[in-house]
């Protein structure tokens, strides 16, 4: 039985999902391939494998109902983190590129730099990065923002402040 956490966060995965069903079914795809950017505090927190979890179990009700499935891709399970060239980022915007649907998700912290990309342009976390490449992709984009209670002496007010600040229009749109 999944947790209340996990049921409410499959909730609001639903939601979004419910908006572009429609759309989905007339492309006619079989599998349709979800790219999970996130930044680390997602993932030690346990709020990458809740989102796995939804996507398994509502995998089963998509595929009785709608003759479909949804894959989620995420880079931690995916991508080779070796240094060398290309730059892991370029790695991970390659994996991105065969996906349908871009998920993005914030909490607390907003991410890394990933060093300038190979047209030069910087960007302040890979998460940022992925948005902007799935943007220019003309992927689905999805983007959701955590709300769960943390202790506020974990918070890095840096991180924090620059996940509000994505929550407002950018000056690169």
């Amino acid at each position: 039985m999944a947790s209340p956490r996990v049921n409410l966060l499959g909730y609001r995965i639903l939601q979004n999902i419910a908006k572009i069903l429609l759309e989905i079914m007339n492309t006619g795809l079989k599998e349709i391939k979800v790219f999970l950017s996130c930044p680390e505090d997602i993932v030690k927190n346990g709020i990458k494998d809740a989102i796995e979890r939804v996507f398994e179990e509502d995998n089963i009700y998509f595929k009785k109902h709608y003759s479909f499935i949804f894959e989620l891709k995420h880079w931690k399970k995916s991508v080779y983190l070796g240094k060398g060239t290309p730059r892991v980022q370029d790695r991970i915007n390659e994996m991105l590129k065969n996906c349908d649907i871009y998920l993005g998700i914030l909490w607390t912290r907003f991410g890394s730099f990933p060093a300038s990309n190979p047209e030069g342009v910087s960007y302040s976390s890979g998460t940022e990065e992925e948005f902007y490449f799935a943007k220019s992709l003309d992927k689905k984009l999805w983007f959701l923002f955590c709300r769960y209670p943390i202790d506020p002496y974990k918070i890095d007010p840096e991180q924090l402040n620059n996940c509000l600040l994505y929550t407002s229009p950018s000056p690169r749109d």
